[in-house]
């Protein structure tokens, strides 16, 4: 059995590491989208509303406010969102290159070494 270089052990725990972020991430992006659908459902239902009471969920607490202002509050809420979605898009596919990289590295010097 081949033993394992320093370097390729490292690059290993590297790929490894790029793994978890990846998926901390995906998850990350995950609730965001959940939270996201659930602003464009609460945008949807006060269009729907004729009255000029309507409620705000607030921890344990109902909150009296006008729909525009909700409305104004839930698209403010929903546009971070989205930021926050983009940002973790691109540092997804950022690490997504660098390990796609660095696997790509591993195998071309794993068959370097078999060579040998």
């Amino acid at each position: 059995m081949p033993k394992i270089s320093d370097d390729a052990r490292n690059q290993m725990m590297k790929l490894q590491q790029f793994q978890q972020q990846m998926q901390a991430l995906s998850m990350q992006k995950q609730t965001l989208q959940v939270q996201e659908a659930e602003i464009d459902n609460a945008l949807g239902e006060l269009k729907k509303v004729k009255s000029e009471k309507v409620y705000e969920i607030v921890g344990n607490i109902l909150i009296n406010k006008k729909p525009l202002i909700l409305k104004k509050s839930l698209n403010d809420k929903k546009e971070q969102l989205s930021l926050r979605l983009e940002s973790i898009n691109k540092q997804l596919k950022r690490i997504t290159d660098k390990a796609q990289s660095l696997q790509k590295e591993l195998m071309k010097n794993s068959q370097e070494a078999g060579k040998e």
